[in-house]
Order: structure tokens, then sequence, then C-alpha cells
């Protein structure tokens, strides 16, 4: 029953370490925009000493006009968020967006206004989901709805992009895991 399952991290921990104080969700008070809140952590890359911050998200499923608005209304509230509270912070914001990135109307792309910021951010996963079905993240819909996003800090540090496709290391991961395939991200310390 994932309607019970929060979101969560795997860390590395040989690499990488929690920086301590850092962990805490956002917008715990905005039901609409955030029915599950995004989950903040700050971690160091032991070796290279470079701190991140990771922005996990799940927001609001399916189609229709209310659901797109509560997207739209998430996408305002991080771009405000990230653009007060965290400018000049190196940061990693990935996890289901349940929405495509790839159009260029307002009323069908609610992360406009970060495709709109380039100078800011990045979708690091735009090639996939302008690219073959083959390779997008939800590949029952078919559709690519997981995102990687980052800011300038890191634009130029992406190594690679990619979706993972899981089922033929393990065949039971749609039942038992998950129906959307990882989003992975390799970034150069």
């Amino acid at each position: 029953n994932n309607d019970e399952w929060n979101l969560a991290y795997i860390i590395k921990d040989n690499e990488t370490e929690l920086i301590p104080g850092t962990l805490r969700t956002l917008f715990e008070d905005d039901y609409y925009a955030f029915p599950r809140p995004p989950f903040e952590i700050m971690v160091r890359h032991k070796s290279s000493g470079r701190e991140l911050l990771l922005i996990n998200l799940h927001l609001k499923c399916c189609g229709g006009a209310d659901n797109e608005s509560r997207r739209r209304s998430a996408s305002q509230h991080l771009k405000e968020y990230l653009d007060q509270q965290r400018p000049g912070d190196a940061v990693v914001m990935l996890g289901d967006f349940n929405d495509e990135i790839t159009s260029a109307s307002a009323s069908e792309n609610p992360f406009l206004n970060f495709i709109q910021d380039p100078t800011d951010y990045t979708f690091a996963d735009m090639t996939i989901a302008r690219g073959s079905q083959l390779w997008w993240s939800y590949p029952s819909w078919p559709s690519h709805i997981d995102h990687i996003l980052v800011t300038n800090e890191l634009t130029a540090s992406i190594d690679t992009t990619l979706v993972i496709k899981v089922s033929p290391c393990y065949p039971e991961y749609e039942e038992v895991l998950s129906d959307h395939r990882p989003v992975g991200i390799r970034i150069n310390p």
C-alpha cells in the first residue's frame, strides 16, 4: 500500500554524508499544492567537499484542470523558495513531478516558470523528455513525468542523466516497487 509511503533518500555513506540539522519537510501546511510535502536534505561529497541541497518531490498526480493547477502552484512555490531562500546553493530537485516538461504552453506545462529561467535552472532530463518513449520514466502511460532539476551552480557539472530500465534485472520491479522507472544523474564533483 504505497499510500502510506513517504519520501526518502538512500545515501552511500562512504562517499556522502548528511549535514546535521538539514533534514526537513517543506510546505507542510500547503496540502493544496503539496499533498506530499517535499523532503529536503543537504549532503556533502566527502572527497570533494562539495555540498548539495537535495529536494525530493512527489507532486499531485492525474489529469484535469484542478490537478494541473495544484502542480502549477507547487512549481511557483518551489521556484520562489529557491530564488529567495536558496540563492547560491547547489540544488538538485528530483522526483515524481507527475507532469511532462516539453510543452511551451503555459496552460500545459506547470514547470514553465523554471524552463523560462535557463540562466538559473536546467531540467537535466530534458533530452530524455524530448526523446524516444522507450526511455521515458513512466512506460505504462507512456510519458516522462519524473524529473531532475538543477540550479545553475550544477549545470556545467552534469555528466550523465538517464532512465534505468530495472525490469530486465528485476522482473517483479513494477509489481513490487513502482510503475515508474528510476531517473538518475551523475554530477562531476
